[in-house]
């Protein structure tokens, strides 16, 4: 039986993930990927393998002619709020219009029910950094020290269709 494809852009698809997808990918992370699994003092096989381990956990697969490049997903924390991360190979380097056109689709779904989704990444990660705000992450002012690098917070706001507070703040109009 086939799995359920969330979103299909070009050759690349999103489903969720197996815990085989692991081993497909660990040994094969992007450097900067690899680098953040360093930094949290995980390897790049706990750091995909330990979102199997929450029952409340989203865990997805992206993959390349069904075959697993990269891994992302959300995990509760507190508040009806998510940690969401993304762990990938050079393929979505090597695929990365399929990979850009497909992004904010992915991110609406990794946002599902969550009031706020965001994690921390790496000052000196000029790329994420970029791709982050292009999905539309905002930033959060000041640095954080972890494990002596230095790390930015971002985060994603669910968007209301019918913001309250909006209503209360507009001008009275007769």
């Amino acid at each position: 039986m086939a799995s359920l494809n969330y979103v299909e852009v070009g050759r690349l698809s999103l489903r969720d993930a197996a815990i085989t997808d692991v081993q497909k990918i660990k040994d094969k992370l992007r450097f900067n990927d690899a680098r953040e699994c360093f930094i949290f003092g995980v390897t790049p096989e706990e750091a995909l393998s330990e979102p199997f381990e929450d029952p409340f956990a989203k865990t997805y697969s992206i993959c390349l002619d069904d075959e697993p490049i990269a891994m992302c997903g959300t995990v509760p924390t507190e508040h009806n709020n998510g940690s969401v991360w993304m762990l990938g190979t050079q393929d979505i380097n090597n695929n990365k219009i399929s990979f850009l056109r497909g992004c904010k689709e992915v991110v609406n779904l990794l946002q599902g029910n969550f009031e706020v989704i965001g994690n921390i990444v790496p000052l000196d990660h000029a790329e994420t950094i970029n791709w982050l705000g292009w999905c539309g992450f905002q930033f959060h002012e000041g640095f954080h020290s972890f494990n002596g690098h230095l790390m930015l917070a971002f985060s994603r706001y669910a968007k209301q269709k019918n913001n309250v507070i909006n209503l209360y703040t507009r001008p009275v109009t007769h």
